[in-house]
């Protein structure tokens, strides 16, 4: 029969009836508004709530009371969580840069608007919703970290609490139960907005009810009749309708990220120094290198450590046909001005350390710190071999300035200088910790002679790094005659001729062409590298140095007594890049007789450069080149400047604490704003100190002693 319906009162079932028999029972006062209605016996509704029938009831309504059981251990682990993580990101960003801050802020914020999804959308949803926020961060962050699965885990790490901290400060508030609304009616009817059963048994245990029906004498909590006989959803089910109620703004918060991600990996923006900010594309490619410098065939006999030069060694350097130069690219002697470097390296023993430390006071004081801050470095290497700057032990670098070939050479560069090489060091540790580090190097090399240890173009540590690793490589070559060595220091010299800037002669960030700009800070470290290689008896053409003498007068100042950042307009000279204007100047021959040179000599030496270890006034990367164009003076002004310094830097190296930081220098407080040592860290630091440390015997003086 169509339209059959049947009523239930008081566990009586009663029917079936006609639409028009039931509309009958109503209107005779046979059917009440809390009887049940249902066409199969199956779904059940009150009558009440059937319009046709007429027994809506109106009733006066009394306030409502929301069943919210506040939970304060709940309250108080979630705040803990969310005041935690606010503290961990204020001290981030403190300790950060400019790009740093920015990101870090905007991955605080990202999280913390998780709370709304995880109050609203439920916990799946909102679980998705974290784990796209975390990859945004971590992808962002990943320099922190030592790989990228560690990074992704932090990232996913940090959203997590945030997601546990606003669902444990919900759940303490009693939001759960925000659909549980009890009313209460004149009437022993009424019924609420559907709640499922599970929320339901809830409600039964805050009103102290073990029926599917809890009353009270003015109260009666009844279920929707369709919730009644609803079962919990499946995962399955519970996924669908999360979904579709936060599709569209979860599809158009991934779209934003996707799109975010996107910039990030079509741009790069680096921070340079205050005022020089450079964005660089990340789908430039490099330019194709093809000529690489040949070395000669055959080179001077130098004696080093007791080990000629041109002896055989039990690694022999492997020929690429390829690297044959042009006829009419034969290189040619540098310049006629070019300082002697023939011995540069020969006061690199035992005992001639000893002589050089012998005139200042604490002479066995210094050598012991230049030991102490060896064996840190030797602690903290990598077991693959390389340093790294980013990681690893207190005050490590900032993201951007992390590269592992740049901290391999550093380390490298203070273990050569203190005559500690592969063949022969103080102990067999040490010895084996150079060997690593130097076949680290040559293993991380591109087949177009860079060392660095990045594919990213631009990035600010490219030319630094690689010019520091090429010095080790010449060093390592020159003190041990291990010709394995000469290969890779051939393609990495072309590799750095090719990078030149072809009219005005400086490096930078990136392969400079001639519509680009050099900088002094990298230039500096470039010639460095060509002239090491001088000593290493390779072969380098006098055209680069002539261009690098040319970028010299683009910098300069004051006739060459100062020496500015770069050769655009708006630079003013500082004592580091005066310092290493200077040094360049002597390498290319100028000595006492210049005028200029001593002009720049007593601006190094003015009262407001006097090296002092205090908060914004350190500067060790100026004291490192100024301690070297003293040192190549050798004369009284050298003595007095180093016995200042090393008492300076002496007196604040780590003698005690733990192995992280015992025989290390600290970048903090943090110095002049020039030397980068907050930004660069605890490594770049304490090698910069070890190499100042050093300088008496690191090299030999280019000038002889004066009466």
């Amino acid at each position: 029969m169509p339209h059959e319906f049947w009523v239930r009162s008081a566990n009586k079932v009663r029917g079936p009836f006609a639409a028009a028999d039931l509309q009958r029972l109503a209107r005779d006062g046979q059917l009440q508004p809390t009887d049940e209605v249902s066409r199969d016996q199956s779904r059940w509704k009150p009558a009440g709530e059937i319009r046709g029938l007429g027994l809506q009831q109106t009733a006066k309504q009394q306030p409502s009371t929301p069943l919210r059981q506040r939970n304060p251990l709940l309250i108080a682990a979630g705040t803990v969580l969310l005041v935690g993580l606010t503290v961990a990101t204020c001290g981030a960003v403190v300790s950060a840069g400019f790009f740093q801050t920015f990101v870090v802020l905007l991955l605080f914020l990202a999280t913390v608007g998780l709370g709304y999804a995880a109050s609203n959308m439920g916990w799946m949803t909102a679980g998705l919703y974290a784990v796209l926020v975390a990859g945004f961060g971590a992808f962002v962050l990943a320099e922190k970290f030592p790989s990228d699965t560690a990074s992704l885990a932090a990232g996913i790490v940090v959203a997590s609490i945030v997601v546990l901290a606003w669902r444990l400060i919900a759940m303490g508030l009693g939001h759960d139960y925000q659909d549980a609304i009890i009313t209460q009616h004149d009437l022993d009817y009424f019924t609420t907005k559907p709640i499922s059963p599970r929320e339901f048994r809830r409600v039964q245990q805050a009103l102290g009810g073990s029926r599917p029906e809890a009353s009270s004498s003015r109260v009666r909590l009844r279920l929707d009749p369709d919730d009644l006989l609803r079962t919990e959803d499946t995962f399955v089910e519970s996924f669908e309708k999360e979904t579709k109620r936060s599709l569209p703004a979860l599809g158009m918060s991934a779209v934003a990220h996707v799109l975010l991600l996107a910039m990030l990996w079509l741009f790069k923006v680096s921070f340079l120094d205050q005022n020089d900010i450079v964005i660089n594309g990340g789908w430039i490619t490099e330019r194709e290198q093809t000529e690489v410098i040949e070395a000669p065939k055959e080179t001077a006999a130098v004696e080093l450590r007791g080990l000629d030069f041109n002896a055989d060694s039990n690694t022999t350097p492997t020929r690429n046909p390829l690297r044959a130069m042009r006829e009419d690219d034969e290189p040619t002697d540098g310049p006629a001005s070019l300082a002697n470097v023939k011995e540069l390296l020969s006061t690199r023993t035992p005992e001639k350390r000893r002589v050089a430390l012998s005139e200042f006071e604490g002479a066995e004081r210094i050598d012991e710190a230049v030991s102490s801050g060896l064996k840190w470095l030797l602690r903290h290497q990598q077991p693959e071999g390389h340093w790294q700057l980013h990681a690893g032990y207190p005050n490590a670098s900032e993201v951007v300035l992390r590269t592992d070939t740049g901290a391999t050479a550093l380390a490298l560069l203070a273990f050569l200088g203190h005559g500690q090489t592969h063949v022969n060091a103080d102990d067999e540790a040490t010895r084996e910790g150079i060997e690593r580090g130097l076949n680290w190097l040559l293993d991380v090399q591109k087949p177009n002679g860079d060392f660095h240890d990045w594919d990213e173009l631009g990035r600010q540590t490219a030319y630094y790094a690689h010019s520091q690793a090429l010095i080790a490589i010449c060093e390592a070559y020159a003190m041990t005659g291990d010709r394995k060595f000469i290969e890779p220091a051939e393609r990495g010299i072309r590799f750095l001729l090719d990078s030149q800037q072809p009219i005005e002669g400086g490096w930078k960030y990136q392969p400079q062409d001639d519509q680009s700009v050099g900088d002094l800070s990298v230039t500096g470290w470039a010639l460095m590298a060509l002239h090491t290689a001088r000593v290493a008896n390779l072969r380098v053409p006098g055209e680069p140095f002539r261009r690098g003498m040319k970028f010299l007068d683009l910098v300069q100042l004051e006739d060459g007594a100062r020496y500015k950042y770069e050769p655009r307009p708006g630079w003013d000279a500082t004592h580091a890049m005066t310092g290493a204007g200077l040094l360049c100047r002597q390498y290319f021959g100028w000595t006492q007789q210049e005028p200029a040179l001593n002009s720049g000599v007593d601006y190094l030496l003015s009262p407001p450069n006097e090296p002092v270890w205090a908060k914004g006034k350190r500067n060790v990367y100026s004291w490192y080149y100024t301690g070297q164009v003293l040192h190549n003076l050798n004369d009284e002004r050298f003595q007095r400047w180093y016995q200042q310094t090393a008492t300076e830097i002496l007196d604040h190296q780590f003698t005690g604490g733990g192995r992280s930081t015992r025989g290390s220098w600290s970048p903090i407080p943090a110095g002049d704003p020039y030397e980068y040592g907050e930004k660069a860290g605890r490594l770049y630091i304490t090698v910069m100190c070890l190499l100042i440390l050093e300088t008496p015997y690191r090299h030999t003086s280019l000038e002889q002693p004066t009466s």
